[in-house]
């Protein structure tokens, strides 16, 4: 009998399905599947709305009896599993690390930390979890968007578009790649993808005695108790493989168990007597639960610092003390031509006149990207939510001397006129929308909270008097300095985690 193994075409993919096809000795055959993730290329995964980019045609067939068994690195996974489908063995672990590959001109040996770049170095990730860990390493280094399989991100370095580039290092060690000309760096500092380095390989639940087989042939129970802890963590932030959390679970020399974890720029480590245990006891360490935190600025929601909190398990509560007030004649469009619309916040995608056909749009986050298609505005570059300064950088402006359109609040943050230049030869045409006033009958929150994060300063200038002692926090200079104006004592960042990290 002939063994259907399905699989997708990409290089890696295909060592895997061939390599589970030798460990099996049988009559084997490779059935190759094209999935949502090989042809989605022109933006970040995590801007698109679904999962299973890589794994959903390939189960679909699987469950449909067009194949017989399914190859999957197992990060590449969505967080349930539970498909109808049988996970019937998870091979021994490869390197579960994380390998920086660098072109010779950007290394800085004398560096600090694991990260041996010049500074600014231009760094190619599509990750959220690898690029809040890389800006919490190194804040300088400039993320940049990279999509493709090894290969081509490997050449996409040689040629320049990247300083450097971050990859699994289990994927540059299965394909045996020549990069004898870059310099490779363990980076120990960098927590991995939840079960990186892991294969699963699924089959249907009737088919036992084919399940038998790779279990004989395949399994590995270390590895499988580490693979499932770690992607625990994923189900405890509610989320999948775009929200910036990581985890990696080993063998200890007592024979116990270790883990480290990672939530946004958060790192914690911890042990127990399983792998299950040590990375609930290391995730306990960043964890929220039980806080109520109280958000103050517009009231709106989703934003990325609620989602946050509500990932990390607090209850947040939108405190709504500022509204907004629209500029008359600000929604006019500009004389000439424009190249860009930069549009970097929901107020101004909810108010910036519709563009020209031949105007590309670009959008900060995923949720201005939403904000702009619910007008039925199309979205040709989405940033991965690094803010401003960073779609600045980012965005592929194609010539030199383009015009950008910035439509903004009347007050604004300068960085992305600047940046694009001062930075990048762009012109920039300045469209103030709106402006921010204090809510009618703004109040902060009626019942308790363990914290405060106020999001601006107009919040504190519109609120501040209302102050209830409730601990507070902010994310930027000038709003701590508004704070200590209005003789709140405030902390830059986030409440802390219940536990301490270590």
């Amino acid at each position: 009998m002939t063994i259907r193994i399905g699989t997708r075409g990409s290089d890696l993919a295909l060592w895997q399905a061939n390599w589970v096809a030798g460990q099996l000795g049988e009559d084997i055959e490779i059935v190759v599947i094209e999935t949502s993730g090989d042809t989605i290329l022109d933006v970040p995964l995590q801007t698109v709305e679904g999962s299973a980019f890589f794994t959903g045609e390939v189960d679909r067939a699987l469950a449909d009896g067009e194949v017989d068994l399914a190859v999957h690195s197992m990060k590449d996974m969505p967080v349930s599993i539970h498909d109808g489908l049988a996970v019937a063995a998870i091979p021994e672990r490869a390197d579960a690390g994380e390998r920086l590959l660098v072109a010779p001109a950007a290394l800085d040996a004398d560096a600090q930390g694991c990260l041996p770049l010049v500074t600014g170095a231009r760094v190619g990730t599509s990750s959220p979890r690898r690029e809040a860990q890389l800006r919490a390493l190194r804040p300088d280094l400039v993320c940049l968007p990279i999509r493709g399989n090894v290969p081509t991100r490997v050449d996409k370095l040689r040629r320049g578009d990247f300083d450097a580039i971050l990859l699994a290092a289990a994927g540059l060690d299965r394909l045996d790649l020549d990069v004898s000309d870059l310099v490779a760096v363990d980076t120990d500092g960098v927590v991995p993808a939840p079960a990186q380095g892991a294969l699963c390989v699924k089959a249907r639940p009737g088919d036992s005695a084919l399940r038998a087989l790779c279990e004989a042939r395949l399994h590995d129970a270390d590895a499988a108790e580490a693979a499932h802890a770690e992607r625990t963590v994923l189900l405890a932030a509610g989320g999948g493989c775009n929200l910036p959390v990581g985890a990696h679970a080993r063998r200890s020399d007592d024979g116990g168990w270790s883990a480290r974890i990672c939530a946004w720029d958060e790192t914690a480590q911890d042990s127990g007597a399983t792998a299950t245990e040590a990375v609930e006891a290391a995730w306990a360490r960043v964890s929220r639960a039980g806080q109520t935190v109280a958000l103050a600025g517009s009231g709106e929601g989703p934003s990325k610092v609620a989602e946050r909190l509500e990932a990390l398990g607090a209850e947040v509560v939108h405190e709504r003390v500022l509204a907004f007030e629209d500029l008359e004649d600000g929604d006019e469009a500009p004389p000439g031509t424009v190249d860009w619309v930069c549009v970097t916040s929901r107020q101004a995608a909810a108010r910036m006149a519709l563009p020209a056909p031949a105007t590309r749009v670009a959008a900060v986050g995923p949720s201005t990207a939403a904000a702009l298609a619910e007008r039925g505005i199309q979205v040709a570059f989405t940033g991965a939510g690094g803010g401003a300064a960073d779609l600045a950088r980012q965005l592929p402006l194609g010539h030199a001397g383009a015009t950008v359109l910035f439509p903004c609040a009347e007050r604004h943050r300068p960085d992305l006129p600047l940046i694009l230049e001062e930075e990048r030869g762009a012109h920039v045409v300045v469209q103030p929308l709106y402006r921010t006033v204090p809510a009618s009958g703004a109040a902060l929150s009626s019942g308790p909270v363990h914290a405060r994060i106020w999001l601006s300063p107009s919040a504190v200038q519109a609120a501040g008097h209302l102050d209830d002692g409730a601990p507070a926090y902010c994310l930027g200079a000038a709003t701590k300095t508004a704070l200590e104006a209005a003789g709140i004592p405030a902390t830059l960042g986030l409440p802390p985690a219940n536990g301490d990290s270590k």
